[in-house]
């Protein structure tokens, strides 16, 4: 997996559109697009946008080594999802569960 599929399945595992995702980091939805299907390269300043706006750990976002997210920015946004989605505790450790099975396949 390239660093513009990694910038997409943060997109998708936070559960954004590509206009939410882009808005935080005050990008066009059109510029988005282009980094996901490869036609553009992130820049320097878009990886360390992602990186600072979602918790995304910078070492994974370059070589795909490591977790997704930094471990307490990762607790954060679990929590921030599962009260958003207003999940039960077992939606909730199934939603970890999974989260933490995809880690593992990108590894």
């Amino acid at each position: 997996m390239n660093m513009n599929e990694r910038i997409r399945e943060v997109r998708k595992c936070l559960g954004l559109t590509q206009i939410e995702f882009g808005n935080r980091l005050s990008i066009a939805q059109g510029y988005l697009t282009n980094i996901e299907t490869g036609k553009r390269d992130a820049t320097e300043k878009i990886q360390k946008l992602i990186c600072l706006e979602y918790g995304v750990n910078p070492v994974w976002l370059e070589t795909g080594e490591g977790e997704m997210f930094e471990k307490s920015v990762n607790d954060d946004l679990f929590a921030q999802f599962v009260r958003q989605h207003r999940l039960s505790d077992t939606s909730a450790a199934i939603m970890r569960s999974y989260v933490e099975l995809l880690s593992l396949i990108h590894i």
